[in-house]
């Protein structure tokens, strides 16, 4: 799909459709992105969030990148990214959270990234610190992170512990998610709260 394609499929078919909760992901090519690689089948995951202005026309992401947790607009990512990049929806039963969702991550702007956590990721599996965020250490605590934590935090995570443990026994990830343990990009998008991804480049 070439960067002119992706951007008309954008603009005039997915755009619409997207809303605050769904999760962006990449699979870049740069050489960090390809370290990342290394233990992760994606490199980066960003989220989509209300924005200001008219949110039928723009689509925002927030992402732990460049330094802290920021915003950038989707399509400024689809014109400057040098990989690939998918759309994961949030099921439909999952609606009523996508304002948690959100407002977690509007709460955490401006937060550090975790260099030292991104690091130590592809060897141990560290906590979710909310002093600092890697991107998917972010995407994950927006989501879910243990109450025992809540302090820690700026804002409550998304989803409550009762929809959690629905999904226990059945996928790793949320299990990592109640240990209060941080995720690997890949590992946000196995996460059993989406419907089949969709390319976007």
């Amino acid at each position: 799909m070439t960067r002119n394609t992706a951007m008309a499929v954008y603009k005039l078919k997915l755009r619409e459709q997207m809303n605050p909760g769904d999760v962006i992901s990449f699979e870049g090519r740069a050489l960090i992105s390809r370290l990342i690689r290394m233990k992760s089948a994606r490199s980066h995951v960003a989220s989509l969030v209300n924005g200001p202005g008219d949110y039928r026309i723009r689509r925002l992401v927030i992402e732990a990148d460049q330094g802290e947790v920021n915003t950038r607009w989707l399509s400024d990512k689809i014109k400057e990214y040098n990989g690939k990049i998918w759309w994961h929806p949030l099921r439909p039963e999952l609606e009523e959270y996508r304002p948690a969702i959100s407002a977690f991550l509007w709460a955490h702007i401006g937060t550090p990234y975790d260099y030292k956590d991104m690091l130590w990721n592809m060897f141990r599996r560290p906590a979710t610190d909310p002093k600092a965020f890697y991107c998917s250490e972010l995407e994950g605590a927006a989501f879910y992170y243990p109450p025992e934590k809540s302090k820690k935090f700026k804002a409550l995570h998304g989803l409550p512990e009762k929809v959690m443990k629905q999904y226990r026994d059945s996928n790793k990830q949320v299990r990592l998610l109640l240990k209060g343990k941080a995720l690997r990009p890949d590992e946000v998008v196995k996460l059993p709260f989406f419907l089949p991804e969709v390319r976007v480049l």
